[in-house]
């Protein structure tokens, strides 16, 4: 593995500086050596296979960890995954399942609606005639990503033995990554968070979360209703279930504390005739009340300009701070962040923009978020990318005033006081 690592990453990284001197060379394009290196990196991870592909794919969603030039070049990844061999998918269903195909369903379509790194999914007919999703692992994806992660640690060792090495914290990107990468491989768990965020939204208007087939959920397979797709959705649809989805993050974040952390547009699609079903449940972020405490507390902070409270919060939950670390200076920079964002009106607030200047900021004073916290507030980000193509004018703010009164008044005992 670690060979194949070697020439793959030789052979991308002369296609991708054969690329820059000819941009250069053109006189039309100033090099960005961010944005080289993230398509090498981008090269290399395709051509290592679907467990790189992924890691791709998380790194290129967490601007905290990788400069946004860099990352941009990895979301390029996010589709490029084929089906696995259809014998040997079919082998590990039947293995799973305990029993051939053909007894457990009355028809079976071999090829996947749906293709990504980790599992593929099919369709399939049970015998009491029922349409199902069934989501299978790829075949070996456990062991091809236990080794590929064995060799990224191995090298984040020696790496970490390099003069210099202390400027990229190269064993602990790899830790980051690795968490989400194995919490996605364990299919009994994302069985009980889809129980678990089904029962959550249960009284949400218009978000649907498909309802398990618990004869067909074992540690490979996850079997589900099937929710047709497509269609035609009117304007005002779409708008109602984006305004609908909102909330529904809103009541996850500041009342569950339970978060679907994986928000993209792959995973959530619009019902026509109004609704919006949210999939694939195995990457979660989980509050606890203290976080839910301290998140409301910053977005308070924010909305009332509060930046010396909104940086407190941002230091207490910190997952690591650089030596020499200049606190007066970090909080003077939120303290600038917060008064300019506050003082928008609401529908001129983007969190887009704001999350990307706070993790900025975070990045330049060599501090790094707490996962769950910037799990969360990235989640944000994401959906609120959805509401601005879906609905431009969603007041993303005011939807949040009342889950933040609520989650904030609602609290048993006197609200925390920081320094």
């Amino acid at each position: 593995m670690l060979l194949r690592i070697l020439v793959v990453g030789g052979y991308c990284g002369l296609a991708v500086a054969k690329f820059s001197v000819l941009l250069i060379a053109s006189g039309r394009v100033r090099l960005n050596w961010r944005q080289a290196a993230g398509r090498g990196a981008a090269c290399l991870l395709e051509r290592l296979g679907p467990s790189f592909i992924k890691i791709g794919q998380i790194l290129s969603a967490r601007p905290d960890l990788l400069h946004p030039d860099f990352a941009g070049p990895l979301s390029a990844l996010q589709d490029r995954v084929k089906p696995g061999p259809t014998r040997e998918v079919e082998r590990l269903i039947e293995n799973a399942l305990a029993r051939p195909i053909a007894e457990a369903f009355a028809s079976f379509e071999p090829v996947p609606v749906a293709c990504a790194s980790i599992a593929q999914v099919h369709r399939a007919v049970t015998w009491s005639g029922r349409t199902i999703a069934l989501k299978v692992k790829r075949p070996g994806v456990d062991r091809d990503i236990a080794l590929d992660l064995a060799a990224l640690r191995w090298m984040a060792r020696v790496f970490a033995k390099l003069p210099g090495s202390k400027l990229l914290p190269f064993g602990e990107l790899v830790e980051e990554v690795a968490a989400p990468l194995e919490s996605q491989l364990d299919f009994r768990k994302e069985a009980a968070n889809q129980r678990r965020f089904r029962f959550n939204l249960r009284q949400q208007e218009l978000v649907g979360i498909p309802a398990l087939v618990e004869e067909f959920c074992t540690d490979s397979t996850i079997g589900m209703e099937f929710v047709e797709g497509g269609g035609a959705v009117s304007g005002v649809d779409r708008r109602r279930s984006v305004v609908a989805g909102l909330r529904a993050l809103y009541r996850m974040i500041f009342f569950d504390g339970f978060v679907h952390a994986d928000l993209h547009p792959g995973n959530l699609f619009f019902r026509p005739g109004g609704g919006l079903v949210l999939l694939d449940m195995g990457l979660v972020a989980e509050l606890s009340p203290c976080d839910r405490d301290d998140f409301t507390d910053f977005f308070f902070g924010l909305v009332n300009g509060e930046g010396d409270r909104c940086a407190s919060i941002l230091q207490a939950q910190a997952a690591y701070i650089a030596p020499g670390f200049d606190e007066a200076r970090f909080r003077a920079d939120i303290g600038k962040l917060i008064t300019r964002h506050s003082a928008l009106k609401s529908r001129e607030f983007n969190i887009a923009v704001f999350v990307g200047e706070m993790i900025g900021i975070q990045r330049a004073h060599g501090m790094r978020g707490s996962v769950k916290f910037i799990m969360t507030v990235l989640a944000m980000a994401v959906f609120d990318g959805i509401c601005k193509q879906h609905y431009p004018d969603c007041d993303f703010q005011a939807e949040a005033r009342p889950f933040l009164i609520l989650s904030r008044f609602g609290r048993s005992g006197p609200l925390k006081v920081r320094p």
